[in-house]
């Protein structure tokens, strides 16, 4: 059962993260999300097997946070390249090689 518990708790990063470690970068609403699906998910290995409308709130709510997290990381590295464009247009030629080191 130990084992069972460690590998959902990797799965899910639910351990403490260390010092100096960053913090999950998303938004209050996308981290709700996935607080709700996280619950789903728990009830279905703590209680056993979910009613049709769990089932039906599960899928939804993990269509919802993985659409929330890839919005939410793509308007991020936009935001980092119009960063780095604006840079290079004032002539920071350095931002160009942050960019190439990167990707």
């Amino acid at each position: 059962m130990l084992e069972n518990i460690k590998r959902i708790a990797d799965e899910q990063n639910l351990w403490c993260r260390g010092e100096g470690e960053r913090r999950l970068a998303l938004s209050w609403e996308t981290k709700n999300a996935l607080e709700e699906l996280r619950a789903l998910k728990g009830r279905s290995i703590h209680s056993g097997p979910l009613s049709e409308e769990d089932k039906q709130k599960l899928a939804n709510a993990k269509t919802v946070a993985k659409r929330m997290c890839r919005g939410e990381s793509r308007a991020r590295f936009a935001r980092w390249q119009s960063e780095i464009a604006k840079d290079v247009a004032n002539g920071d030629t350095r931002a160009a090689w942050r960019l190439a080191k990167q990707r």
